[in-house]
């Protein structure tokens, strides 16, 4: 079940991009050209070590975001913790 909205910290890069579409919902996409100039956004994934603001537990987690050519990573949200990291 993917998880929504939960507060995070990158601790790595992300890696093993993948595109899995374009930014293909209206909303979505006006919302990216008004607040970060007009361009052809990419949806992607990948995997990233993270941690978790609400306890400061450390995963690894599936994170979804979108790019364009140019420009960075923007709106990255956790989709599915994978698996805990003990430190």
């Amino acid at each position: 079940m993917p998880i929504f909205k939960i507060a995070f910290k990158l601790l790595c890069d992300i890696t093993h991009i993948e595109t899995i579409g374009k930014a293909a919902n209206p909303f979505i996409r006006d919302w990216l050209n008004e607040h970060y100039g007009k361009s052809e956004w990419i949806y992607k994934k990948g995997t990233a070590k993270v941690e978790l603001l609400e306890n400061g537990q450390t995963w690894m987690a599936e994170i979804h975001f979108y790019t364009a050519h140019g420009k960075g990573k923007y709106k990255p949200e956790i989709k599915y913790l994978l698996r805990r990291i003990y430190e």
